[in-house]
């Protein structure tokens, strides 16, 4: 019985033992995971630094390339500089900043102490000449504007908007917008059919945003203030599905659209010609398709720019947006469908940094020149989120002015685009 209890009880120890044991290995490597995970969380971030790094270096290599190409194009400095950064290798940077020498990557460091991380971007390539231009209209209140200048000529200007994404639903269908597709449809007393854009809460969420896009074109050499606003065109792009997307899309001539030229019409009563100053517009101009796959563009359109100017610039704003921001996609054609690079408009730098054994690579979109954002252009010259009060009087008595006129007429204005 002594021996049976004495193997019973070094049982127990032993059990006991590796347990214990099982336990502490099992809490060591549960340290160790979150440890390594903790060090490649910081190894990851600090990899993503030493690539936002390399993109602001790549900037400041943009600016010395737009010097040169606008002011010392012939310069042996600048042919060399232009011919470094068309060549797309990854020590363009490199080279330009280190003034020819390279090294390597590019180490980054602000003390001693950083040389531990090791972060350093190892390639950084710049890409002047892009095949479209990408923007994000916030919301409606906002405006883009892109210089159409492509690096040879061009026939129409594709635009493209409304980026499919998980969870996002939208409805081209023309039965579920007959209402909205008849109020473009408005007649005039001359039986000439003129637009008019639907109140903010006749348009459903589900329809999608409307794209407002302005081409405004002129000759370099001759600026002309009446004429530049007289050039001016616009359209607005209705999302419908009543052309496949996939198939080719009617063009847009935008020469016969004008927001300045009002439909005439004979009023009955006083047989007098009156103007009616809205829009003409084509719902079949542009084509949507929800059916794509995600990350693509839903709604197309191909827009054919007024002939005759060397100078041509687009406005984009997007209305019955409902606070959402719209994915913007615009490139520059041939007749036959073959894309022609905009020329130093919207260059794309590809960095990828590292932090020791760590990887990271960004793709960046930047403005040659200085952009909206940091320029903003307003859409209207007064904007409200609440009453706005508008009391105009034409006096030559300045006695005749109320501090308080508006106390009494107070507007509150129906909720527009």
């Amino acid at each position: 019985m002594k021996r049976q209890k004495g193997a019973v009880s070094i049982f127990i120890v032993l059990f006991a033992t590796m347990l214990f044991v099982a336990i502490s290995i099992g809490f060591a490597i549960f340290m160790m995971r979150d440890q390594d995970r903790a060090t490649d969380n910081d190894l990851s971030r600090s990899a993503l630094d030493s690539a936002q790094a390399g993109v602001e270096d790549a900037k400041r290599v943009l600016a010395k390339y737009n010097d040169c190409t606008e002011r010392n194009a012939g310069s042996p400095e600048c042919v060399d500089l232009i011919t470094t950064v068309r060549g797309g290798k990854c020590d363009t940077v490199a080279k330009i900043l280190g003034g020819g020498q390279v090294e390597g990557d590019k180490i980054i460091r602000q003390s001693n102490n950083d040389e531990q991380l090791q972060q350093a971007y190892s390639c950084v390539k710049i890409t002047p000449d892009t095949e479209d231009v990408v923007k994000s209209i916030k919301d409606e209140s906002d405006m883009k504007i892109i210089p159409l200048k492509g690096v040879s000529n061009y026939d129409v200007v594709e635009v493209t908007w409304s980026k499919k994404s998980k969870g996002v639903s939208y409805d081209f269908s023309q039965g579920s917008k007959n209402r909205r597709l008849n109020s473009l449809n408005v007649r005039n007393k001359s039986n000439q059919v003129t637009a008019q854009l639907p109140t903010y809460e006749h348009w459903d969420e589900k329809w999608g945003a409307v794209m407002r896009v302005q081409a405004i074109s002129y000759n370099a050499g001759d600026v002309n203030l009446r004429d530049l606003d007289g050039n001016a065109r616009t359209v607005f792009l209705y999302p419908d599905n009543r052309v496949s997307r996939g198939s080719s899309s009617k063009v847009i001539e935008m020469e016969t659209y004008d927001l300045h030229t009002p439909h005439p019409f004979t009023d009955d009563a006083s047989r007098l010609d009156v103007a009616v100053n809205k829009p003409a517009t084509s719902v079949n101009g542009s084509s949507c398709d929800n059916r794509v796959a995600n990350g693509e563009y839903m709604c197309k359109a191909l827009l054919k720019l007024p002939s005759g100017k060397d100078t041509s610039y687009l406005t984009l704003a997007g209305i019955y947006a409902r606070g959402k921001s719209v994915d913007v996609r615009v490139r520059l054609l041939k007749n036959d469908g073959s894309v022609v690079k905009f020329n130093n408009v919207q260059p794309k730098i590809d960095s990828t940094g590292r932090a020791n054994n760590e990887f990271r690579r960004v793709e960046a979109r930047v403005e040659a020149t200085p952009s909206e954002d940091a320029v903003p252009v307003p859409r209207a010259a007064i904007a409200s989120d609440g009453d706005l009060c508008k009391n105009y009087m034409i006096t030559d008595n300045a006695s005749d002015f109320s501090a308080n006129g508006c106390s009494q007429s107070i507007i509150k204005p129906e909720t527009q685009p």
